[in-house]
Formats: C-alpha cells, structure tokens, sequence
C-alpha cells in the first residue's frame, strides 16, 4: 500500500521533535520546576526537572540578592540534583539552571529565591517534673524531665560522675548505697547541638538508722564523775568485765550538783559485769592518790593506772601534776584471792603529767606525751610491770611536743598522730597533723609518711583494726577532731593509714555525721567502726559546760568495705552526751561500745552536774 506523502511529511517530523526535545534548532530544552529540597544553616539541596534528552548536562548558578550571577557547577546529563554547600547562614540566595549540548544552551529555567536557615545559638531550658524519689523506693531513683522546644535528646548526671545519654524518665536501680545527700542532674540539646549551659537539678538525701542503746544498770555503780578511766577485763569464765576508776566528782555532802569549787579528784572506783547487768565497787585501800585525765590499761596481772592532775577548772599553771600511779588486781587474777592495789616503782619513771596517752603492748605499758606545768612533753617511758621497771622511750626521732593526741598499738608497734602544742585555752600553739611509729623492741622511732594524710587536728579519735576481708593488714582510723579555721573549727573528716606501706587512704564524707572532737570510737566484731557523742565548734568557749549546743548525741557507723556510713539512734540524756564521758569498745559482749559517766552544766544555776549514768550500744548489720 502506497502512503500518502502528507502522512510521511507528518511523521517525521513528529520524530524529529520528540527524539530531539529542543525548542529551537538542536539545543536541548530548557529545565523546569526549580526548587528547594531541603535548607539547612549552611547548604541548600536543589531539584529540577530534566526536559530534554539530548542534553550535555546542566550549567548552575547562583547569585545574592544585589550580586550578579556565578557559575557554581555543571553536571552531568540527566543529574537533576545538586546540593550547594559552605553557604552563610540566615542568606537569602538566587538560583538558575540551564541545559546545554553541543548545538547550544537552552534558557535558563524561572529563578528560585531560598534562604538557609539562621544560625541557632539558642540553647534549650530543661526542666525536672518529678521533685525527688520516694524514701520507700529506697534504694532507686526515678526521674521525669522535659524541654521547651522539642524534640530535644538529654544527658544526665548523679553527683559529679559522667554525663550520660538518657530519656524521661530515667530510674537508676540500686543508686543509693549510702546515705547522704545526692544531686540528679539533667540538660537537654537540641537539633542545633546547643547544650543547655544551667541544667536542671534535683537534690534529696536519704538517711539510714541502725542499731539501738540498752540502759546500762547504775544500781550499786560508782560516784558520779568525768575525766575518769575505763577498761575491760575478762573474768575467769570469759565474761565482759568493765573497771572505772577515778575522775572528778562532786564532795560530799554534795552528791550530783555541786558548783566547780565543790568538784574534786577521787580516787574510787567500780567494777561492771555486763552479763549480769550489775555493779561492785573495787577497793580503795592502797589505791593511787585522787586524779582525773590519767590513763589506765588492762595489764596481764591486773589494771596500771598513772598520771593524771587534780584542780577541776584550774588553768594548766595551777593545776598538781602526778607522776606515780599502781596495779588494781581484781580477785580472779590475785594469787591470795583477794582484791588488791599494789604501788609502781617511780625509778626511771617519766615526769608528772597529764593529757598523755598510754598503750599496752602485752608486756609493757608505753607512756608518752602530755603536759605538765613544765609545758608540753614529747618524752616517754615503758613499764613492765613484772618487773616493776622503767625503761625510758628514745626521743631520736620521737613527735614534737604534744597533747590531745592518739596512741594505738598495732601488735608491733606504737603509732602517735595528730595533737595540739599549745595551752589549753587556745591562746597559743597549733593543731599537728604528722605522727611516728615506735618499736619498743628496737627502741626506735619512724617518721609517718604525710601525704594524704589527714588535715592537723586534735581532739580526733583513732581506731585499729587488722582487716582481714581482704588480707592480714592493720589499718588506723582516724576521723573528726578540731581542724581549725575562722568558720566551724571542727571536721566530719578522716583518713585510713596502713602501716605496711605507710600510705593513707581517705575515708568519704558522704552521709558521714557532723564534725566533732573529743568525741568515742569504738571497732565492731563485723569490721565497722562506730562514732558517737563529742563536742561541736559553737561551744561558748569560756564555759562549755554551760552551753546546750556544744554536745552532741549523735553518732554514725562506718563500714571500710562499702565506704558507707549510717546513723545510730540519738540518746535523749544530755549529761552523758556531754563532756568527760568514757567509752569502751567491749567486742560486741554484750555491747560494742559502752558509754558512762560525764559531766553537765546548768546555765541557769550556774552548776555542774556529773552523773554514773551508762549506755550501751548495739548495732543492727
């Protein structure tokens, strides 16, 4: 069949133009249907649509509102997007396109107009919406928080650790192991990157009570008194035996209050059994001269007491010093089945004094430190009391002068720290915060290392105990005492030293009790050490017995092994609470530790009353 020619005519031309898709001669079509994919603060993703099929590829420029056009790419055929970057934030830019080949360049496609996005520097507020965790929860936490401008991400934060990502809310299991205070922080960031500078925060505490105090009997107890001695002893059978002797106490015919003129030295004492709850008074035939602020130590064959002062409120100028001392031996330990003080030898003994400490070594007992009316001693002596000789303590290397210091015996040697090198009335001298160790079997003296060691203080405790949840080591606690400074001159602080390597570790202060000093520590059979009583740093300093917030009831329980303290139960009798109460650490028999005695002052009546009143305590695990 023949085809019309008008038809052939038609057809190819037909062809030509769609194969070719040019407006004019052989140039491609121009692009059409500019725009803006996506406008970030600095690039800008732009799209067109690709009209011809002949093209080379395409030609872009761009231009600000007032400059003229800049070629800023060509492409490939058939490439339809192109993102434009390294743009100025918050700039308004023009664009056009155009395709081309080798017969030309098409015109170029409507202009866009399209501006980046500004710069965000704004930061996000965060806020918490929970206030703090529920006690009962104790020990989890749970949080809810949220931004003004979402979306927003969050990192959180407990106490000053790490920030970490999170989501509301956030529950930390297990996040309190130890009371005290806690601080939960979170802050929010935005796309943009900007962190919230002052993130919002939640501070809660929790608090953790254990243990409880038993009344210790005062039927048949000795005098009232303070400034006395206590130790412990085991009768033949086993049983927890307690011995107080000496002090200050009111004279007859006054017998509890008395003025400070009526308050003088005694030189009686009494005997605890803790079994049986009960009291016997020890003779006083033969027994050393009326004292307080001497020291005692349970011997092999009985109690040495030495040392000590009489003037209850004198200064330390006025004050008689003693030098002499004797053995109290308890019936289950005398050969003639009698109660019986026997004297100490007073040849090569140290100088009368006070305030010194004394430690027992199993074989002697090791005098040092103190003050006297010559000022304060850094001398010393030990004394062996079966052979009723002084031997005296080397002073090559030995502590400078100091009282108001700590002694314990490690089972090999002696260790001194901290002290005070003044007068009592402060008005002179400093808080010494340097030690040595004693060898009595060399005779010796090593210096302690000081770094890291605890701040200079006195009126601080020292505990020892061998830990053995790890290994064998003997490990001093010391903890609070008087610091010093312009503000509160006391410290809830501390620091453990291990004398097999001479270093010290801290001990945390988080929901540690408050600072003290001349406070009682005591070791428990489970490898924690209990603090309690003490005095703060806003007594009125010229009559401490007088104020009613210079005492404390308070006390805590340290456990090495989670670094966690917590608090014993307060005692509601103010007068053992207050000054020159004794405590003993009884081994958990049927106590801890045993608190007694003391002395009290009323402001009103201007009076001082001692007591015989006796606590003891028992912790819950």
């Amino acid at each position: 069949m023949k085809i019309p020619r008008r038809y052939i005519v038609f057809f190819v031309t037909f062809f030509l133009l769609v194969s070719t898709g040019c407006k004019e001669g052989e140039a491609p079509l121009s692009p059409s249907g500019l725009q803006a994919l996506t406008s970030a603060t600095d690039t800008i993703l732009l799209l067109w649509e690709d009209n011809s099929e002949n093209e080379d590829g395409f030609i872009l420029e761009r231009k600000l509102a007032s400059t003229d056009y800049q070629n800023i790419a060509t492409t490939y055929p058939d490439q339809v997007t192109f993102t434009d970057t390294g743009l100025v934030p918050g700039a308004e830019y023009v664009y056009r396109v155009a395709a081309f080949n080798s017969g030309g360049q098409s015109e170029y496609c409507p202009e866009l107009t399209v501006a980046t996005q500004s710069l965000d520097i704004v930061p996000p507020d965060t806020g918490i919406v929970s206030s703090e965790p529920d006690p009962d929860d104790y020990p989890d936490a749970t949080f809810e928080f949220l931004c003004d401008d979402p979306p927003c991400t969050f990192e959180c934060q407990i106490d000053e650790g790490y920030w970490e990502p999170c989501t509301s809310p956030v529950t930390y299991q297990g996040l309190v192991q130890c009371q005290g205070e806690y601080t939960f922080r979170v802050r929010a960031v935005d796309p943009s990157g900007n962190v919230d500078p002052t993130p919002s925060e939640s501070t809660f505490e929790y608090t953790v009570t254990r243990g409880h105090w038993v009344d210790v009997s005062n039927e048949n107890a000795p005098s009232p008194r303070a400034y006395h001695t206590a130790v412990k002893d085991f009768g033949p059978w086993g049983d927890l035996r307690i011995i107080i002797w000496g002090g200050y106490s009111c004279v007859p015919p006054h017998a509890t209050y008395c003025m400070e003129e009526y308050a003088e030295a005694v030189s009686t004492g009494g005997m605890y059994f803790s079994e049986t709850d009960y009291w016997e008074p020890i003779t006083d035939q033969n027994a050393p001269s009326p004292r307080a602020q001497h020291t005692a130590v349970m011997a092999n064959s009985g109690m040495i007491v030495w040392g000590g002062s009489r003037g209850f409120g004198l200064p330390s100028s006025e004050k008689e010093y003693l030098g002499d001392g004797g053995i109290y031996i308890p019936v289950h330990l005398s050969e003639s089945g009698l109660e019986t003080w026997e004297a100490i030898s007073d040849v090569n003994a140290p100088s009368a004094r006070d305030e010194h400490t004394a430690v027992w070594t199993g074989e002697e007992m090791i005098i040092w430190g103190g003050k006297s009316q010559l000022g304060v001693l850094d001398t010393g002596a030990r004394y062996n009391p079966e052979t009723d000789t002084w031997s005296p303590v080397s002073a090559s290397g030995a502590p400078s002068p100091r009282f108001w210091h700590t002694a314990v015996w490690t089972g090999e040697e002696m260790i001194i720290w901290g002290g005070w090198n003044g007068s009592e009335s402060f008005d002179n001298g400093e808080r010494l915060g340097d030690g040595a160790r004693y060898n009595p079997e060399t005779d010796t003296w090593i210096p302690m290392s000081t770094e890291g060691a605890p701040g200079p203080r006195f009126g601080h405790t020292a505990v020892l105990f061998r830990h053995v949840f790890e290994y064998e080591r003997d490990m001093m606690f010391i903890w609070g005492g008087d610091v010093g400074g312009e503000e509160e001159s006391v410290r809830g602080t501390g620091a453990v030293y291990y004398p097999d390597t001479d270093t010290w570790q801290v001990i945390p202060t988080k929901g540690a009790p408050a600072g003290r000093r001349f406070h009682h520590a005591a070791w428990t059979p489970r490898e924690k050490m209990v603090v309690w009583g003490g005095e703060f740093s806003s007594c009125d300093a010229s009559n401490p017995y007088y104020d009613p917030f210079c005492w404390t009831c308070s006390g805590a329980i340290y456990d090495p092994q989670t670094g966690c303290w917590s608090d014993t139960p307060e005692l509601p009798i103010p007068e053992i609470c207050a000054a020159g109460s004794t405590s003993i650490g009884t081994g958990g028999i049927p106590y801890v530790m045993m608190i007694w005695g003391g002395i009290y002052g009323d402001e009103y009546t201007v009076e001082i009353e001692f007591t015989n009143i006796g606590y003891g305590f028992i912790p819950w695990y």
